[in-house]
């Protein structure tokens, strides 16, 4: 709760939106993760990113090679668990005549590490970096869907983190961030 406080007081002090367009990228590590996790997540960052108009514009990167950012946040997930945890043994769980709780027995897990760089573009100097993990678990009840709610709630609690990383600080602040970024990214090359 702290954090949305600071992000909206970060937001409160300026009129006009930051004057830069930030593009949105998810990827995963050596290992692939499922195609429409990545597709949920830059759904849901692009979504909460925009919410209090932090910046001139934001979209997602893939496919918009025509688009010219001024900035970049990528999220890199590694080592991604997906996974079901049955409270009964397989024999009780596929008995005939099991009884509905049984057959719900179970949680539905989606947990990742997670890397995020807000980088400037084109030249790549990193403005503000974090690492975390994330876990979205849900147990069903009735017949919905536990791993689409766990996903819900893993993309909501990553695009929360990303929010609270990118909408922060004054205009002043950003642009000092910004040309930092840039100037250490020029003396690096």
């Amino acid at each position: 709760m702290l954090l949305a406080a600071t992000t909206v007081a970060g937001a409160a002090d300026r009129s006009e939106p930051l004057p830069w367009d930030l593009d949105v990228r998810v990827v995963f590590d050596a290992r692939s993760g499922p195609e429409s996790l990545r597709a949920d997540l830059e759904r849901a960052l692009a979504t909460e990113l925009r919410r209090d108009n932090f910046f001139r514009s934001v979209a997602v990167a893939a496919g918009r090679e025509d688009r010219a950012a001024d900035l970049l946040l990528t999220l890199v997930l590694e080592d991604v668990e997906d996974e079901q945890v049955h409270d009964t043994s397989i024999a009780q769980h596929h008995a005939p005549g099991s009884l509905p709780d049984v057959a719900r027995g179970y949680v539905a897990r989606l947990a990742a590490k997670v890397r995020l760089s807000l980088d400037t573009v084109p030249d790549g100097g990193t403005v503000r970096f974090k690492r975390f993990a994330r876990a979205g678990e849900h147990r069903p009840i009735l017949n919905e869907d536990a791993r689409l709610e766990a996903v819900r709630k893993f993309t909501d609690g990553v695009a929360r983190t990303a929010r609270g990383l990118a909408c922060r600080g004054s205009t002043k602040k950003w642009q000092r961030d910004v040309a930092e970024a840039r100037e250490r990214a020029a003396s690096s090359r």
